[in-house]
């Protein structure tokens, strides 16, 4: 991780594939969501964080044994709610690490969440929507 930056490698393997064997599009939100959500909690000086939106449009395939960059960086880094942007990538497997975009992701965050959940409704209220 980079300032501003959140970067996740993996291959896509039986665990993450359809059964067409390219890499699953739930995995690919998952990922989006999970890497916006940990920008926003760092960003945020680690408060309490929940994922409002999560928007992902897949361009491209990836195959088992194929490896996968996540990137995430914020487009928006408000107190109230942040979005992120994450772009999947396509690692050459060649010795020249070219990179194609696999897919796009845009990750809305709410970032002033309270210590107790009871108060979860007035953040959401307040939030601005």
């Amino acid at each position: 991780m980079k300032k501003e930056i959140i970067v996740k490698l993996m291959m896509v393997d039986h665990w993450t594939e359809q059964p067409i064997g390219t890499l699953h599009g739930g995995v690919s939100a998952l990922i989006a969501e999970d890497l916006g959500s940990m920008g926003v909690y760092l960003a945020s000086g680690r408060r309490k964080v929940t994922g409002i939106e999560v928007c992902i449009s897949h361009l491209k395939r990836a195959q088992v044994g194929d490896i996968v960059q996540a990137e995430a960086t914020p487009l928006n880094p408000g107190t109230t709610i942040q979005a992120w942007e994450v772009r999947f990538w396509k690692i050459d497997s060649t010795s020249s690490g070219n990179k194609s975009l696999l897919a796009s992701s845009s990750v809305t965050v709410l970032c002033n969440m309270s210590g107790n959940a009871k108060d979860g409704q007035n953040n959401v209220k307040q939030a601005k929507l």
